[in-house]
């Protein structure tokens, strides 16, 4: 009976309850033109592809092991830098506080609620002949 009431509990844990969540943000440098998707861009790829660019190239990422109410920042070059605070995850989704700014300026400071495993995709602003945009993507 306890080997079954053991059991029992470590199913309830969420799948990651022996390490932390990973929030991953990588800077995109997207533009028109020939379709391209940075094969680092992989795990994200099909939530830019909803964007109206057609050409995408990692600038730069991290990845950002977090548990709920932690937060983390990255220097993502171009002079962008990220600050995420884990809000909350559960096996159904995470909720994400994220502040974005660009050469010492705020540039966005949002909450974005996702299902695990798919990216909210944020737009930094223009960058020469396309726009930076910033996936935003939890997983186990």
């Amino acid at each position: 009976m306890r080997a079954f009431l053991l059991l029992a509990s470590l199913l309830a844990l969420p799948a990651w309850a022996g390490g932390k969540p990973v929030v991953e943000v990588d800077l995109v440098y997207a533009t028109r033109g020939a379709a391209f998707v940075d094969p680092a861009l992989a795990d994200v790829a099909s939530d830019l592809k909803g964007l109206p660019y057609q050409h995408f190239d990692r600038v730069a990422g991290a990845s950002l092991a977090l548990v709920a109410g932690e937060k983390a920042s990255a220097d993502l070059g171009r002079g962008v830098t990220i600050t995420v605070t884990l809000a909350s995850v559960s096996d159904a989704g995470a909720t994400v506080h994220v502040r974005v700014t660009r050469d010492g300026a705020s540039v966005l400071d949002t909450e974005v609620e996702r299902p695990l495993d798919r990216a909210s995709v944020l737009s930094v602003g223009k960058a020469d002949a396309g726009v930076l945009v910033i996936p935003v993507l939890v997983h186990r």
